[in-house]
Parts: structure tokens; sequence; C-alpha cells
């Protein structure tokens, strides 16, 4: 089959949906938002508009959900339970419960439920994966995702928004949950939403320090590995892996030659939206449950930091 999607939400984001799905083997049919304006969008792809989304449904066979996160649940929930395949931009809610009633539904409606964490498809995310098979014990982790050049987002705050970044990107790399978090948080720029947060996530013998901002002044998507044989930096951003093969012995350091790690790069979202499409065309289902995991480990965050200490997760 050739499957029928809309876009739900047409907002900056969105823009890049429409790019990718109209060169996909889908049929682009609808577009909806509440803005009516955004109809001149919808007659660029010759698809039909609605300010209510859920006119769309009956329409096709999968969504692509790029609205503000507090409108997830009901979107998703909606689109599920009328038998849709759905994506939706990541976090898949702010809050776990709601979160575990969608997987719930999608299971039970036998459709997809896929959450968009575009650096599970980053060419370096993944090159980074395949190296770690080699690096020795992992000594400690450290990873950003900063930046200051536009205003944030106004429906979450840093941990929901890049934190889910992060913690997807640690347990796809490291295919194993923390025992323990302990999370600190700023609000600088108002009372609802932290603009800066410091999670250490504990696992098993390492640890793993993720740094989030809104305010820092560069624009940073980047991972340092220190392991037993080898230090390796990633910059996710410019997809670039560079490997120091260092080991740190008690009395001596064994140094080998700074090496850059040769890779193809690719453009994620592409690659994720033509996974889920492909998913909706053969007939297959994937239901999103380390997305779920995910905006749980957002929570903990949040509960780690109004209590001010340590939690096991």
């Amino acid at each position: 089959m050739v499957a029928k999607i809309a876009v739900i939400g047409v907002g900056a984001w969105a823009t890049n949906h429409l790019r990718i799905l109209s060169n996909l083997e889908c049929k682009l049919v609808a577009l909806a938002d509440i803005d009516p304006s955004k109809q001149r969008i919808a007659e660029q792809y010759g698809a039909k508009f609605f300010t209510n989304y859920e006119d769309a449904l009956n329409l096709v066979d999968a969504v692509s959900i790029v609205a503000p996160t507090h409108l997830h649940y009901e979107i998703v929930k909606k689109a599920l339970e009328k038998g849709k395949h759905v994506f939706v931009e990541k976090p898949l809610t702010l809050n776990y419960q709601q979160g575990k009633k969608l997987v719930k539904i999608a299971k039970a409606e036998n459709v997809s439920l896929m959450v968009g964490h575009l650096f599970r498809f980053n060419a370096g995310v993944l090159k980074l994966r395949n190296l770690l098979l080699k690096t020795g014990n992992i000594n400690y982790i450290t990873a950003r995702f900063i930046h200051s050049h536009k205003p944030p987002r106004k429906d979450s705050g840093v941990i929901f928004n890049f934190g889910s970044h992060l913690i997807d990107t640690m347990s796809f790399l490291l295919e194993e949950k923390p025992k323990r978090v302990y999370c600190s948080k700023v609000n600088c720029l108002g009372n609802q939403r932290e603009d800066f947060a410091s999670i250490t996530l504990k696992y098993d013998g390492f640890v793993a320090n993720l740094e989030m901002s809104w305010l820092h002044p560069l624009k940073k998507r980047d991972v340092w590995v220190i392991a037993e044989n080898e230090k390796i930096y990633a910059d996710l951003l410019e997809q670039s892996i560079t490997s120091y093969p260092i080991k740190m012995l008690e009395n001596r350091v064994v140094r080998g030659a700074e090496t850059e790690i040769k890779f193809g790069k690719n453009e994620p979202l592409f690659e994720e939206l033509k996974y889920f499409v492909n998913l909706v065309n053969s007939n297959k289902t994937f239901v999103d449950e380390a997305a779920l995991e995910t905006v749980r480990l957002c929570e903990k965050c949040l509960i780690s930091a109004k209590q001010g200490k340590e939690i096991a997760v």
C-alpha cells in the first residue's frame, strides 16, 4: 500500500516534515492547524486543509503530529482510537501515566506509535554505538544539548525539551537503564519552566553527566565517552567523531594517535520518517516503549530536582 498521511500542527519544524514526506513513498493528503492562514501551505503541497484535526483523521492511514507537547496526549489518543498509525514528535507526553495509556491503546488497536527521537537515526550516534563495543569499560560520559539562538519553547522546560533527547540517546547508546538519578535545575527566565538543568544518571560502574541549557551562547549537541581503552568525542550536529586511544594506568599513560573516524553523514529526520512510512506501507506495527521510558526518566529528574536529592529510578 501507499500510505495516506496527514500532518497535524504546521509550525516551523513541520515544514521539514512536509518537505520530507512529499519525497517519500506516501501520499500527503491533509494538513491541520488552528491557524487558517496555514491553508496556503497545504495548497503548496496539493493537500486538503483543516482547522479541526479530527476532520483530517477520516482521510488517512497515518498522521505525523508536530503540535505543541502539551497537546500530544489528546491528539495522539484520538488518532490511535480511530485506528491510525501515529508518528509524534518527542516527547511522547509530559506525563508518564498518560504516555502509558497511549502505548496501551496502540497495542489494542494494533497500530504503530512512533516518537520522534531523531538522534536514534543520527549517523554519528549510530557510529558511536558501534564504537562503544571496543572501548573497554566506560569510566564516565558527558553530553550537552545547549543553545540560546532562539527564544525557549513555552510548552515545556528544558528537561522535557532538551533532556528527553539526551536521556533517550543515552538509553539507545548504552542499551541499559540507569539505577539512580540526580538532577538540579535553574529557573532564570520565569517561574513556570526551568532554563538550565544538570542531570547525573548512575549506571552500574559509571555515570553520565548531562547538561541542557537555553542560555548558553554556543549551540552544541555533543558527547564525550571516557572509557578504559579509548576516549571518544562525538559532535552530533556536525556528525563527526574523533578517537583518542589513551589508556590511563597508575604509573604510566599509553597513548596512540588521535584519529578522525570516517563515516557517511545523513539527515536523521529523513531516515526517521522513511522508517515510519515503510512501517505503514508494509502493514507492520511498532510501539515505541523506549520513548515511554524516556518520559518516566524525565519525570524522575523533575522529582529529584524538587526534592534536592538523588533518587532511585
